[in-house]
This record gives structure tokens, sequence and C-alpha cells, in this order.
């Protein structure tokens, strides 16, 4: 679906929030229109398909040993895509800094929020095969909104890594999206780790923070993702809350876009 491109350029500040939106005074630190901000954005963005292009090779090369030729084919295809989506995060980051002077600049079109809810899964595959998570995503066909494919791509591979990362071993991951009353868009991840505690429900969306309820512990991270994506979804006139699950098994994040303009 082809349309025209738009520069959007929102309105800084989060809205109030329950279960945890930041708010205004929140103080974060960083700011994601300076430099030092989008050099950190760019860092950490290339850390999490790293991650997975190296659990790929790894995979590349034990099957070398004893597969059939199919195998390597379609893992080095694969490996590919990570290095494509590479690529294209870290040239997108620059170029909307060079043009625009934020690496979030939301450049609009019409974009299908299930298509890049599926890219984003399988993006994380490697590492889901690798800690035994099973990803799920409901097939609710095509979800069209106005926003930035880029950087939508970016939250949800930020959403879909950190549950992958926190859900118990051998656990699953669902991914979900819906339409809203107001024409708009909600896409729930839903992990079944630990859960989130009342300091990390306080802080996950600042810069820099760990979150302290984890099912590994010695899995890396560098405190940035749900920041990134609180600022990518406001960047879009939407928000990002955290709340645990009802049967206190995982917690919930809720990506809520509206419609946009056409």
């Amino acid at each position: 679906m082809q349309a025209d491109i738009q520069i959007q350029t929102p309105r800084r500040g989060a809205r109030p929030g329950a279960s945890r939106r930041p708010r205004p005074g929140d103080s974060d630190g960083v700011t994601h229109a300076h430099h030092p901000g989008a050099l950190a954005i760019v860092a950490h963005d290339l850390k999490g398909p790293l991650a997975n292009l190296s659990l790929l090779v790894d995979a590349i090369g034990i099957e070398n040993a004893k597969a059939p030729r199919p195998r390597l084919t379609e893992l080095t295809a694969r490996a590919d895509a990570l290095v494509d989506r590479l690529q294209g995060v870290l040239m997108g980051l620059l170029d909307r800094t060079r043009l625009h002077g934020d690496p979030l600049a939301v450049v609009a079109q019409d974009v299908d929020l299930a298509q890049l809810i599926a890219r984003a899964v399988a993006g994380n595959a490697p590492l889901a095969a690798e800690r035994r998570v099973r990803v799920v995503a409901d097939d609710t066909g095509p979800l069209w909104i106005r926003g930035d494919a880029e950087t939508l791509l970016q939250a949800l591979d930020n959403l879909v890594n950190n549950a992958v990362k926190h859900a118990a071993p051998g656990g699953i991951v669902a991914c979900e999206a819906t339409r809203i009353d107001d024409g708009g868009v909600a896409v729930l991840v839903r992990d079944d780790g630990p859960g989130l505690s009342d300091g990390d429900l306080a802080r996950a969306f600042r810069p820099f923070t760990r979150l302290s309820a984890v099912s590994d512990a010695t899995a890396p991270g560098s405190g940035l993702g749900l920041w990134i994506v609180r600022l990518i979804a406001e960047n879009h006139g939407g928000r990002i809350d955290a709340a645990n699950n009802a049967d206190r098994r995982g917690a919930t994040f809720t990506l809520r876009l509206p419609r946009g303009r056409s």
C-alpha cells in the first residue's frame, strides 16, 4: 500500500499515567534530541540484533558439520536478514538525526502493524530458540495506522526482545494487536516470567534502567530498550504501559498508538 510521506514533529512530554506511564516531571538524564542520546540509541539497537546474529553464526557452524545444505541456506538467509536490519537501523537513525535533528523523528506513511509484529517476532527467533521460549502472535490480518515503519519496528523489536529475556525458560511470549475505540491500535506483549516489582513499575521507562525481576539474571542489557519504546510511542502521539498479569505470572506491556492523520 503506497502513501505520501509526512514528517511529524510532535509535542514533547509524556502523558500522565497509571500502571506505568512516564510523567512530564520524570528526569531522564538523557535527552534524545541530543547527540549523546542518539549515540546511546544506536549502540543499544545494534546490541540486540548483533546478539541474535551471533547465535545464528554459531548455529551455522554446528550445522555445517552435520546438516544438509538446504538448512545452511536457510540459516544464511536469516543471518543476511539480520545484517540488513542492522544496516537499516543504523542508517535510519543517522539520517533522522542529520535531516530532522531527532534520531526517532516520525516519517509518517501507512503502516501495517501486524506485518511489523511478525518481523519483530522473526527477528528474535534465534534468542527465543536459545532460551526455549515460544513466541506466538495472533493472526489478526492487516492493522493499518499512520506512522513510521522503521521506528515502530524498533519499538516492537524491543518489546519482544524484552519479553523473551524475561520469560521463564521453556515459557511463552504472546503478542496481540487489536483495534481500539478511537480507531487506533493496542499492541500487547505478554510474558510468563517473574513479573515486575513496584520499583520496576515506577522506573521501567527511564533510561539506563534494568528491571530487577528477571528470569535470567545473566541476560545482557543496557537498560535503554523500554525508554526507546516510550520515546517512539510519544513521538507517534501514543503511550506505553506496563502491568503485572492478573495471575501474577509475568507482565504485559501495552503499546497504544493512534490511527494518525491521513
